[in-house]
């Protein structure tokens, strides 16, 4: 296929862009198709539909929103009652849409509890029988006890909109043990994606932010000289300012500038699609199946662990993650084994403040220096 000189990608900002194909929108235009072959990301131009983006864009509900435009008119969204009585399950649901984006959600809660209940209408469930749903929800052999609690959370907004009363059923979460995996596996991720995957993932590893925090983080809050990145929390914590490595620094600053957004304020769904087709290849390459079970998330519990295995702090954890709540943090207690032998550890020594520095940013930890002056430092292996 001949390159494309015009387009460039709105993911990496690369010309590196080829035609693939053609697809027809519902009112029958024929769009061109691009593939980029720097981020393999695929997209067409003209984008025929332009949504706004709810909270700065941070989780798009862009094609729910395409839905809630052709079901329902939005003038019809002031009076919940009356769409109540005029609509279907599926006009319901954009109310319920709505009625969420009004209360302040984020797009990632919204998200979850509209694909929810859009599974239920689906499935031909009622959304005005509270029975029925239980029995869905029941019926989900597939579903873990947290995700049937999820599906009951979304329902009791549904039902609490609408004015049905219903008794919730309670499912016990079954608590476990986050999954860590190891430094060598982490590095061993970064190294076999892409530039863009490899930066967010080392930002990820040496930040402990969400995932989502990471994607709204601007340049202006990027500090060059000081080495350090800071973030808008999530989920009512705290925000947070942590200190980055040089190299980090280094990737960040080789991303395209192509608005106020270090990742271009791009579709998160799209990144976690190419995070998860490379991981999987690159487990089956390397012939390491733990590979497979590293998500973006998984990065934050392995900073924890890291920190806390390095410092003993639960405090200092707990003002890491941005947790409101210490109980939160407790978990890293579970995830270090504290074995203090010498073979837990890599060793290193530094002449200089230079070869100091660059163990520090390597994730080495100062020990003391000896009566020669040299500076030792110990990484837990």
């Amino acid at each position: 296929m001949a390159e494309s000189a015009v387009q460039r990608c709105p993911e990496c900002g690369s010309s590196r862009i080829y035609k693939n194909g053609t697809r027809t929108t519902a009112e029958g235009v024929v769009l061109q198709r691009y593939l980029c072959r720097q981020c393999y990301a695929r997209f067409s131009e003209p984008n025929p539909y332009k949504f706004s983006k709810i909270n700065n864009g941070a989780d798009q509900i862009s094609v729910i929103l395409k839905d809630a435009k052709n079901l329902v008119n939005p003038q019809q969204k002031t009076d919940v009652v009356e769409t109540y009585t005029k609509t279907s399950d599926q006009g319901k649901i954009v109310d319920f849409l709505w009625h969420l984006k009004k209360q302040g959600y984020s797009d990632a809660t919204i998200k979850t509890r509209v694909k929810i209940l859009k599974l239920m209408c689906k499935e031909g469930v009622d959304l005005g029988d509270p029975e029925a749903v239980k029995l869905f929800i029941a019926n989900r052999e597939s579903w873990s006890n947290g995700h049937r609690q999820i599906a009951v959370h979304a329902y009791d907004g549904f039902a609490e909109m609408l004015g049905i009363k219903w008794d919730p059923p309670y499912y016990e979460n079954n608590k476990a043990l986050p999954f860590v995996p190891t430094e060598k596996e982490v590095d061993a991720l970064i190294s076999g994606c892409s530039k863009k995957l490899a930066t967010s993932l080392l930002a990820l590893k040496e930040t402990g932010f969400r995932i989502g925090e990471l994607w709204r983080c601007k340049w202006t809050d990027l500090d060059e000289e000081n080495n350090t990145l800071k973030c808008v929390a999530e989920k009512h914590g705290n925000p947070r300012q942590v200190k980055i490595s040089s190299r980090l620094v280094a990737m960040l600053n080789k991303l395209p500038k192509t608005n106020e957004y270090i990742f271009g304020n791009t579709n998160l769904s799209s990144h976690r699609w190419r995070f998860d087709q490379q991981k999987n290849a690159l487990a089956e390459k390397l012939q390491n199946p733990r590979l497979k079970q590293i998500k973006f998330h998984t990065l934050r519990h392995f900073k924890a662990s890291q920190e806390y295995a390095r410092t003993r702090s639960l405090i200092h954890v707990k003002e890491l993650l941005g947790h409101r709540n210490i109980n939160s943090t407790l978990v890293y207690t579970h995830l270090v084994p504290f074995d203090d032998d010498a073979e837990g550890y890599y060793h290193a020594t530094a002449k200089d403040d230079k070869e100091a520095g660059e163990l520090i940013d390597q994730g080495f930890q100062y020990v003391c220096t000896t009566p020669q002056g040299i500076m030792m430092f110990r990484k837990r292996k």
